[in-house]
């Protein structure tokens, strides 16, 4: 009877330590497992994060871009203003090539007529001078206008035109 129980505590022993060892074993493997969890979970950790910082830097980008999509379509409209203004002033400038050419007819005209015999010749050739420097002042007034007018627009379209490229870049 001893001898059975001598073996019996033996082998429950045995199997105590059998378990133990098992036990330990799969406490290993849950540690390890745990830890690769853990990495796991830092390298998850931080590709959040870097998923989060691009997609605020992507809301960034879209904004500038709206901004200056906004910009693009104000100086698409200053451009159609400008635009018109030019056209406008091309249409003074004709109007006031046609007065000119009209009184140049009419002082013609005058001459011929003789009307001019009555105003003295050293006073009409005052007023000619006079006319002739006014409407040549005039002239090149509209001129440089047109010329800077002409400057501008051109500075805007360059402008507009870099805008363009940089708006279609950035959406690509």
């Amino acid at each position: 009877m001893e001898k059975g129980r001598l073996e019996n505590a033996t082998d429950t022993e045995q199997t105590i330590f059998e378990l133990k060892r098992r036990h330990e074993r799969d406490k290993q493997i849950m540690t390890e497992d745990n830890s690769k969890l853990s990495a796991q979970v830092v390298i998850l950790k931080e590709s959040m994060n870097r998923f989060q910082n691009e997609r605020s830097n992507l809301e960034l980008e879209y904004e500038q871009l709206r901004c200056k999509q906004d910009a693009l379509v104000q100086w698409e409209s200053q451009l159609s203003e400008i635009i018109q203004w030019v056209s406008d002033e091309k249409d003074a400038r004709a109007y006031l090539q046609a007065l000119a050419t009209k009184m140049t007819e009419e002082l013609d005209f005058l001459k011929h007529t003789g009307v001019s015999n009555v105003v003295s010749g050293s006073d009409k050739n005052w007023r000619n001078r006079r006319s002739q420097k006014l409407d040549k002042m005039e002239l090149l007034n509209l001129q440089s206008s047109l010329q800077s007018e002409i400057q501008a627009k051109q500075a805007i379209n360059e402008d507009l035109s870099k805008t363009r490229e940089a708006l279609m870049a950035a959406q690509k």
